[in-house]
């Protein structure tokens, strides 16, 4: 008779720890948090600031804005931009264009080539192209340094650039 009753207390023992891993948790698992952040993304609608210099047939300061929208996908962006500046040129009042951009991004920096139609005091018609870089200084703000070359009287502008990306 003991041993049965030690058979029997044995046996309640075991099944009960297995009974006890069906017992809910009492809390919640701990967050999973991964370990790389993730990686900034220059897609999105966006608009800014121009200020800078022209030269060549006529020298002079230009000041303006621009808006556009880029595209990322994986290590390319391509985009579309509109500007309009003011210029204090001889030979022109102001200057904007309708270009296209596609550049490389590496991480929060964007090195980019650009080209379009350029209008020079919203009449004469040409092309303009160019270069620049770009760094994004927080997730919506970035500033940048650009080249172009606008084919009317050979004139060339190099503008400091900021943007709001929304």
């Amino acid at each position: 008779m003991l041993r049965s009753v030690a058979l029997a207390s044995a046996f309640a023992l075991m099944t009960g720890a297995a009974f006890a891993a069906d017992i809910p948790a009492m809390s919640d698992p701990a967050p999973i948090y991964s370990p790389t952040p993730m990686a900034f993304s220059w897609t999105g609608f966006y608009a800014g600031g121009h200020v800078g210099y022209g030269f060549g047939d006529s020298d002079g300061f230009v000041v303006g804005g621009q808006l556009g929208y880029n595209w990322q996908f994986n290590q390319f962006v391509v985009g579309a931009e509109a500007d309009a500046s003011w210029a204090d040129f001889s030979d022109s009042d102001s200057l904007a264009s309708i270009r296209l951009r596609a550049g490389l991004p590496i991480d929060r920096l964007l090195v980019y080539g650009t080209g379009g139609v350029a209008f020079a005091d919203f009449e004469d018609s040409s092309w303009v192209a160019g270069a620049g870089v770009e760094y994004a200084i927080t997730d919506q703000l970035s500033a940048g340094i650009e080249y172009l070359h606008y084919d009317f009287d050979d004139a060339n502008v190099v503008r400091a650039r900021v943007n709001y990306k929304f």
